[in-house]
C-alpha cells in the first residue's frame, strides 16, 4: 500500500514515478487523451473543464505571442503545445512514452513545436543551447524531492531570457506537507510517488530562488474554483514570475 506521511520531509522514489508515467502512456486514449496526464479516469470530463479553465486563465497572463519562445517543464503529451499559434516551443519529460506520444500528434507537426526527453531537475544550460522567454511548470514539481526542486528553478534562471514570464501551478497540501511514496489509488488503479507540500514551501522557495534571479511574482492564487476541485487535501495553487 505504500506509505503516507504529513510532516516530514521525505524523499519519494523516481524509479517508480518513471515507471507510473509510462504505465500512464500505455493507458494513453485519443478520445480522452487529456485523462493521460491529469488523470480524473472516472470522470473524463473533468479533465477537459479543468484543462479549458487553465488555459483560458493563464494564456493571456503568459502573454503569448510571435516572439514567444516556449520552455514545458513536464510537457506530457503536450497539451500545451495547444495553445502555441506563434513562437516557437519546446516540451520536456522524463516519460520516453509520453514524449512519443506527444511526437506523433498530427496537430504539432507544421509548427515550431518539438519535444525531448529530459528530467526537470536537468533543465540548465548544459542541456538547453539555447534561451526561452516563457516557461510553463505544471503540476510537475511535486513529483521531485527538494533539493530537485531548487535545480530545476535554478535552472529555469540560467535559460531564461532577460524579459521572461514563468508560470508555476502546483497542487498544494491544504493542511501540512504530505508525501505518498508508492502509495495506491483506486481512482488510477496504480501506485504513485508525490509530495503536496505548503503554500509557505512555494513562497519560500521563490524568494530564495527566483526572487535573486530578478524575477518578481505579479499573480499568485487558487486555480480552480470550487466546483472543477474534487480533493478535500489539496488544491491547486498557482504563480506568475515576471522580469523585465
Amino acid at each position: 500500500m505504500g506509505s503516507r506521511v504529513f510532516g516530514k520531509n521525505i524523499d519519494v522514489s523516481y524509479r517508480a514515478t518513471y515507471e507510473f508515467f509510462e504505465n500512464r502512456a500505455k493507458k494513453h486514449n485519443d478520445k480522452h487523451p487529456y485523462v493521460t496526464t491529469m488523470y480524473q479516469d472516472k470522470n473524463p470530463e473533468l479533465a477537459v473543464q479543468r484543462d479549458a479553465y487553465e488555459k483560458n486563465l493563464v494564456k493571456n497572463l503568459l502573454e503569448l505571442d510571435g516572439n514567444s519562445k516556449v520552455l514545458d517543464i513536464g510537457c506530457g503529451i503536450g497539451r500545451w503545445a495547444e495553445e502555441i499559434d506563434d513562437g516557437s516551443y519546446l516540451g520536456v519529460d522524463y516519460s520516453e512514452s509520453l514524449i512519443a506520444i506527444a511526437r506523433k500528434n498530427p496537430a504539432f507537426q507544421n509548427k515550431k513545436i518539438q519535444f525531448a526527453v529530459l528530467p526537470a531537475q536537468d533543465v540548465n544550460s548544459q542541456t538547453l543551447k539555447e534561451k526561452f522567454n516563457r516557461f510553463i511548470i505544471s503540476g510537475i514539481l511535486i513529483y521531485l524531492n527538494d533539493e530537485d526542486v531548487a535545480r530545476c528553478l535554478k535552472g529555469v534562471t540560467k535559460v531564461a531570457e532577460q524579459q521572461s514570464i514563468i508560470y508555476i501551478r502546483e497542487p498544494i497540501s491544504v493542511v501540512e506537507r504530505l508525501t505518498l511514496d508508492k502509495f495506491y489509488s483506486e481512482d488510477l488503479d496504480a501506485e504513485y510517488s508525490v509530495i503536496y507540500r505548503t503554500l509557505d514551501y512555494y513562497q519560500t522557495v521563490i524568494e530564495e530562488i527566483m526572487a535573486p534571479a530578478g524575477f518578481e511574482t505579479i499573480k499568485a492564487d487558487f486555480l480552480y474554483p470550487e466546483h472543477l476541485n474534487n480533493r478535500k487535501e489539496t488544491a491547486q495553487y498557482y504563480f506568475i514570475l515576471k522580469r523585465q
